[in-house]
């Protein structure tokens, strides 16, 4: 792992999305907190970002329930990302299935959500279901995945995983636990994959 990857985790994540996004059709499902939708727009070129979540503001062009069937034809996207919303979600198999749906052959799903083997859930497990997060924001999620449960899911569903990462992203104003998740990659806090339509 690169050294600015271990000072500034977020660049790993931003690195790989810019890896495996193709041109065209992007969806950025969950677009609403918009770090990531403003920075789709100025770093991915001749392509068309789609912010859609079910709150409007200025990141959000198609206000919609991502737990219902998403407002697209088949085959429309060329890629759809999905960061940090699939553990908020009543169904996430229908959810992949969805977007395999609205992928293009060969369209990709970039995905990422917490781990739950990582260092805050097993701190949240001993210390009797007091509530840490790895963000700072306390979010309610009605799952947890681990890197094998979501490879499941996602080949059910049908893809191809093409890349699959445990990222830093998390603990980022605390350096000690940076570096224990840096020497011990299945505890970090952030499941990252990157899989084709087939």
């Amino acid at each position: 792992m690169s050294l600015k990857y271990i000072l500034n985790p977020e660049l790993q994540r931003r690195d790989l999305i810019i890896k495996y996004t193709k041109k065209g059709i992007v969806l950025d499902l969950g677009s609403q907190e918009g770090d990531l939708h403003i920075f789709l727009k100025a770093n991915i070129k001749n392509s068309k970002i789609i912010g859609v979540d079910f709150i409007k503001n200025e990141n959000v062009d198609i206000i919609h329930d991502l737990n219902k069937k998403f407002p697209f034809k088949n085959n429309y996207a060329d890629t759809i990302i999905a960061g940090e919303i699939i553990e908020h979600l009543i169904n996430p198999f229908e959810f992949l299935k969805e977007c395999n749906r609205v992928l293009k052959k060969g369209g990709i799903l970039i995905l990422t959500t917490p781990n739950m083997t990582s260092l805050s859930y097993i701190l949240k497990i001993q210390s009797f279901g007091k509530k840490l997060t790895i963000y700072d924001r306390k979010d309610p999620h009605l799952y947890g995945f681990s890197m094998e449960m979501l490879e499941i899911l996602l080949k059910k569903s049908g893809f191809k995983i093409l890349n699959k990462k445990y990222l830093n992203i998390g603990w980022r104003r605390n350096v000690l636990f940076r570096l224990i998740c840096f020497l011990f990659k299945n505890i970090r806090p952030t499941l990252f994959f990157a899989a084709k339509k087939v």
